[in-house]
């Protein structure tokens, strides 16, 4: 294993790592909100938009953690539906805090296009 493997490595779980934990900041404020028989109804339907778009890119964090192009792709997806969502409603530039929700997954997708897993095959034609 090479210096550089070794470095995205150990970005991979600092990545994955820190998606958890956006996974438990957006669950803790979902909870805090009155969960959802009352968060949900009494939003507004950008807001409800917005919640869509936040839980995109938590599960899409959370994805990437197993499938590091597919999850990436919905984290990042989903974060620029929630800035369309905050376009449109005059809320421009978004809080930074919702920028750094989709890091993870976008740390992780640039991880699985520019340095994809390899397997080592056998002769035979299996993995060793």
């Amino acid at each position: 294993m090479g210096a550089n493997s070794k470095v995205v490595a150990i970005v991979r779980w600092i990545a994955r790592g820190f998606a958890l934990a956006v996974l438990a900041f957006l669950a803790f404020f979902f909870v805090g909100e009155g969960g959802l028989s009352t968060a949900l109804l009494r939003l507004t339907l950008p807001e409800k938009l917005g919640f869509l778009f936040m839980a995109c890119i938590a599960f899409g964090n959370v994805g990437a953690i197993r499938w590091e192009r597919v999850g990436g792709a919905v984290s990042l997806a989903g974060l620029v539906g929630f800035c369309s969502v905050e376009l449109s409603t005059g809320h421009w530039p978004p809080a930074a805090i919702f920028l750094v929700l989709a890091l993870p997954g976008a740390a992780l997708f640039a991880l699985g296009c520019w340095f994809p897993r390899r397997k080592q095959f056998t002769r035979e034609g299996g993995s060793a």
